[in-house]
């Protein structure tokens, strides 16, 4: 979880290089931006599979619509936001 001044951050890591159960895994994931209590819901992508063709994070940011709080970004991604954030912090 992050907490800033204005909002709350549920951060979800997600990693796939196999195939096999990643559906299922993926959808528990989607219900989770649904569930959760917090402001936001942040999935991170990273891995082989996670990230061909872009797919799972097209997925996740498909499924606003059930999960409002829900964004997916890569790893590559939140290193960018995370370095901003706590540059303008230091």
């Amino acid at each position: 979880m992050v907490y800033v001044s204005e909002r709350t951050i549920q951060i979800v890591a997600k990693y796939l290089e196999s195939d096999s159960t990643k559906t299922e895994k993926l959808a528990y994931t989607a219900m989770g931006g649904d569930w959760t209590s917090y402001d936001d819901y942040l999935v991170i992508c990273t891995g082989t599979e996670q990230l061909r063709h872009s797919r799972t994070i097209n997925f996740f940011n498909l499924s606003k619509g059930d999960a409002p709080k829900l964004s997916a970004i890569t790893l590559e991604e939140w290193a960018i936001v995370f370095r901003a954030i706590f540059t303008k912090s230091s």
